[in-house]
């Protein structure tokens, strides 16, 4: 991790034990991250955040879905609404099909047990950072495998152009935004609005919830 930009975290849970580990390992190893804040709630979490300036504010939230004043979802929704820029790392003890899809579908940017070892937690970290979600193959497995045999949601109610529809197939790939500007032959900020759109469109708040449509669709390949 040596040479990397320090990435500002917050921790959001209500075990203290799990804040505490934590901390001790970021302020005693060398990981390339720093904990900003921390929150036992959402409650909690958000006036916190209320007071710092956009400076200040971490870029990545660890966060716990079972929690008292404000749970993950809750807070998964107001930071999607109100701080779009923070990544999301579910970290929980809860690994069932719907608890994953409704966080991903929400916004969250990536999911994790709680039983993840230190090395996979920081390297979901550092590609949620860069890339902007961390999807592994047991999540997908777990995602898709629930989604066998379903009929599509809003099924007949949402039509995407063809080059809304070519975005989304891309967006299920390991393709940069950039690299799909590029393969589109399309401005990124353009990506951004087809990005945008989609998510208004679909009611979702991730990429990986644009993924999750896609493949509940069965349009992820050409």
């Amino acid at each position: 991790m040596n040479n990397l930009p320090s990435i500002k975290l917050a921790i959001v849970d209500d075990h203290q034990l799990l804040r505490e580990l934590l901390k001790a390992y970021v302020q005693v190893s060398d990981t390339g991250c720093r904990i900003v804040l921390e929150a036992d709630n959402g409650r909690s979490f958000v006036g916190l955040l209320e007071a710092l300036s956009e400076s200040q504010r971490p870029q990545l939230v660890l966060l716990d879905i079972n929690m008292s004043q404000m749970d993950g979802y809750e807070t998964i929704s107001w930071l999607r609404e109100n701080c779009p820029e923070i990544k999301i790392v579910i970290l929980s003890m809860f690994f069932d099909q719907q608890t994953i899809v409704r966080c991903l579908k929400l916004g969250a940017n990536a999911y994790l047990a709680k039983g993840v070892n230190v090395d996979e937690l920081l390297f979901t970290i550092r590609t949620v950072v860069e890339k902007g979600e961390y999807f592994s193959q047991e999540i997908g497995n777990i995602v898709i495998s629930g989604l066998k045999g379903q009929s599509p949601e809003n099924s007949g109610d949402i039509e995407l152009t063809s080059r809304e529809t070519q975005f989304l197939r891309m967006a299920c790939q390991e393709l940069t935004y950039k690299e799909i500007a590029e393969q589109m032959s399309i401005s990124p900020r353009t990506v951004e609005i087809y990005r945008d759109r989609l998510f208004k469109k679909l009611n979702v708040g991730s990429r990986v919830g644009l993924a999750l449509y896609a493949v509940n669709k069965g349009i992820t390949k050409p």
